[in-house]
This record gives C-alpha cells, structure tokens and sequence, in this order.
C-alpha cells in the first residue's frame, strides 16, 4: 500500500516530464533518484541508447537542503 501511495504522489502531472522527440535530441536523467518509463515507439525509426555511470557521490536528498559552513 506505502509503494502504491508512494508512486501515485510521484507521478502526478507536475512531477513528470515527457519528452517530444525531435532529430538529434539528447535527453539525461539520474536513474539514482528518477523514475523512468519508456512508452511505446516506432520500431522503424533508429535508437541510439547509450548508458553511462559516473562515480562519486550518491545524490542528495531534495527534502535534506545542504548547509553551507
């Protein structure tokens, strides 16, 4: 039920971003703190995906500001 709730909250309509793809777009996302779905494309048209990690820090949490000392 704590997940169900939880993935309602997350993806109401101003908390999603969906993309409108155009001919050479890049489009990034952290999969360390985003939600992803892929939704349904046209097989005939080229994908190129690309994965990279990065190292370093794990990211911060946006209900825990940072203190600046």
């Amino acid at each position: 039920m704590f997940l169900r709730d939880l993935t309602e909250h997350a993806t109401q309509r101003e908390f999603v971003y969906s993309h409108a793809w155009k001919p050479n777009d890049l489009v990034m996302w952290d999969n360390r703190s985003t939600m992803h779905r892929a939704r349904r494309f046209d097989h005939s048209e080229v994908r190129d995906v690309r994965r990279t990690t990065l190292a370093g820090h794990p990211p911060a949490e946006a209900a825990s500001p940072v203190t600046p000392r």
